[in-house]
């Protein structure tokens, strides 16, 4: 299974939200800052199985594995 061009952009959508919301933490995993995403949205959104389908491919890579920005 491979990662879809959504599924990046998705993932570095989640990134930089994490890093403008945090700017002094350290960067955070393809899978942190997703799960840190789908947290904050899971509030507005009632409609979570579709949110959370794309999240769990993801993880299913490993840990650091999707993302080889400078951290």
């Amino acid at each position: 299974m491979s990662l879809t061009t959504t599924d990046i952009l998705k993932i570095q959508s989640a990134i930089d939200s994490y890093k403008k919301k945090y700017p002094r933490r350290p960067s955070p995993s393809a899978a942190e800052a997703l799960a840190w995403q789908a947290g904050k949205h899971a509030e507005k959104s009632s409609n979570q199985d579709s949110k959370f389908a794309w999240l769990k491919r993801v993880r299913s890579f490993g840990r650091g594995s999707l993302y080889a920005g400078g951290r």
